[in-house]
């Protein structure tokens, strides 16, 4: 557990397709806010727009946000900037501090996470990138399955009945006498479904 001390603090509230940020000071005064597409331009002018705020000081930031990992948490964490995870149930509670309905709203939500980690830092748990081995398998696993494919088409290519096609087929690193299904199916297995998705998660927490 940890207890923040940030000059200004920013919650993110995650959606389909639009996020929101809200950005407070330590006395809960209100700074700024802004939504931003779920894109690499919009978390881009996003960061950029926070390190404005900052005055480039990325340490003087805590991001409050519930999902752990991600294209959003992992580009925040790249840019210097502290990143603070919470689970969505405790966000309800907060929630119910400022509005008696409880009902979601998204740029209230952003709000609320931003002042629950002023108020609460000790609730939330501290991301961090992986190891840059890990990064780096993620990356290998990310481009397996298009390589997987490339070498399939390749092999069925080879074995049409042009004969200058069928030189293709001595290039492929796959026995002839295996189907480019069972090939493709025994390559695949070697890295389980489990180990991907766990190496697919940008960041560990921090205690």
């Amino acid at each position: 557990m940890h207890q923040v001390n940030y000059r200004l603090l920013v919650g993110i509230d995650l959606g389909q397709w639009l996020h929101r940020a809200c950005v407070i000071d330590a006395n809960a005064e209100f700074v700024g806010e802004r939504g931003f597409a779920h894109s690499a331009e919009g978390l881009s002018e996003t960061v950029d727009w926070l390190l404005k705020i900052a005055k480039q000081k990325a340490d003087s930031l805590a991001v409050a946000i519930e999902k752990p990992h991600g294209a959003v948490v992992e580009t925040l964490l790249e840019s210097g900037i502290a990143v603070f995870s919470i689970n969505p149930k405790q966000t309800d509670r907060f929630r119910d501090r400022h509005s008696m309905s409880g009902a979601k709203d998204d740029g209230r939500d952003a709000f609320v996470l931003a002042d629950a980690l002023r108020t609460d830092g000790h609730r939330f748990q501290r991301l961090k990138l992986p190891p840059p081995e890990i990064i780096a398998m993620r990356g290998l696993l990310i481009t397996l399955p298009s390589a997987l494919r490339s070498e399939t088409f390749l092999y069925d290519v080879g074995h049409t009945s042009s004969p200058s096609l069928q030189k293709t087929r001595h290039s492929i690193p796959f026995s002839a006498s295996s189907s480019s299904s069972s090939s493709m199916t025994t390559k695949t297995n070697l890295f389980p479904q489990s180990l991907f998705r766990s190496l697919s998660k940008s960041t560990v927490s921090d205690g």
